[in-house]
């Protein structure tokens, strides 16, 4: 496991296909977990915020998780894709130092956690947002792709 390493959870691909989600039109935040991204199992069931340890509130950062702006659902030579705008912390007094794992969820779907993502140099680390800043590019080629195929 290493810096940035991203995970979907298994139960995303499941709701989405029952109509649980609409990813053009639902709200997404990140959220700030002091679980180790190794412990993040994506086999939960029904993962959602509650099923992990948020950080405390502060500074920067919202109980619930930040909003996450600029997702895109998008089909493009058979590849469909699900994108957003890269995440940006600038350091600041009282934000948490206790965040270990960055968490996607669906706002709008009762905080459904899509993603999990290692913030720590090594598994376990936590992140300390008072004395560094946090920078999140994704891929892309987005965080989610599905390929269709003849």
């Amino acid at each position: 496991m290493a810096q940035g390493d991203l995970k979907t959870f298994d139960y995303y691909p499941f709701n989405a296909g029952k109509g649980t989600y609409n990813n053009v039109t639902d709200t997404f935040k990140y959220a700030f977990v002091t679980d180790a991204y190794s412990t993040v199992s994506k086999a939960t069931v029904e993962p959602d915020l509650s099923s992990f340890t948020e950080v405390a509130a502060g500074g920067n950062y919202t109980v619930g998780g930040n909003a996450l702006a600029g997702n895109a659902w998008t089909i493009a030579a058979g590849v469909t894709k699900l994108d957003f705008t890269d995440i940006s912390l600038t350091k600041q007094a009282s934000s948490p130092t206790t965040a270990k794992t960055l968490l996607i969820i669906n706002s709008t779907a009762g905080n459904d956690c899509y993603h999990a993502i290692q913030l720590g140099v090594l598994d376990g680390d936590t992140v300390d947002l008072v004395n560094n800043d946090l920078t999140v590019t994704f891929n892309t080629a987005g965080t989610v792709n599905i390929t269709v195929t003849a």
